[in-house]
């Protein structure tokens, strides 16, 4: 058994994360590849071949995307959830979408949240309670966040984000110009446990608002995209 660090938490409790058996494998340097151009049903194949099918919940339909489809989402109970362990065993990552905002997003919603809860976590909000853009890593709860921050989204239209993470630098893109760094991140999602469980497009793993918006092109690498591979993705 490996004891992962203890981390501090809300109310200066601390959490032991166990990890039993074999560590799982880091990802795939091309772990999963949502283009949403399905027009029916509710799953969203994965474009790598690796079988991280994603899936439409709640108030999430199709529609038109910036290239071919999309997802919408409701705003009240749409969202996408996405394949278990998608960055299991990860010490390197990056995400990467389309998004429209539909509106003024609510404080808190999200664009992505993947984790094992509220304790183990990483997501990106269009609207922290600083106002930002913010993305956050964690493995001790809100009050051990490693974030990132920049500017908040326009909305009404489609926006290229993505956060590209290695050797403990996580880099904020949108539109694929550098936006944010932060480079004394030491959490990474290796440190979550084994099993990576909950994964989100739009919805928090808090109580927190769902997001009204669209998503088109959704990427998980288990690498850092560089720079110029982020604006390429964001000019193709």
């Amino acid at each position: 058994m490996t004891l992962l660090p203890v981390a501090r938490v809300h109310h200066q409790h601390y959490n032991v994360y166990r990890l039993t058996g074999q560590p799982p494998t880091p990802p795939p340097a091309f772990a999963a590849w949502h283009r949403f151009d399905e027009t029916s049903g509710t799953t969203a194949a994965d474009a790598t071949g690796h079988g991280k099918t994603a899936r439409l919940t709640g108030g999430a339909s199709w529609t038109a995307g910036r290239t071919g489809g999309a997802v919408a989402l409701n705003g009240t109970d749409g969202h996408v959830t996405l394949a278990d362990d998608v960055l299991a065993g990860a010490g390197a990552y990056t995400l990467a979408t389309w998004v429209r905002l539909d509106g003024t997003p609510a404080t808190w919603a999200r664009i992505f949240d993947i984790g094992t809860g509220v304790t183990a976590n990483m997501f990106l909000t269009p609207v922290a309670d600083s106002g930002k853009l913010r993305f956050a890593i964690t493995a001790g709860g809100g009050g051990a966040e490693q974030r990132v921050e920049a500017d908040p989204l326009p909305t009404g239209r489609w926006v290229h984000v993505a956060v590209a993470y290695g050797s403990g630098t996580a880099v904020l893109y949108t539109d694929g110009r550098e936006v944010g760094r932060n480079t004394a991140v030491t959490v990474e999602p290796a440190h979550f446990g084994n099993h990576i469980r909950a994964g989100y497009l739009g919805r928090s793993q808090y109580p927190d608002p769902y997001l009204k918006a669209a998503f088109d092109d959704f990427r998980v690498y288990g690498r850092t995209l560089t720079a110029n591979e982020v604006a390429t993705l964001a000019r193709s």
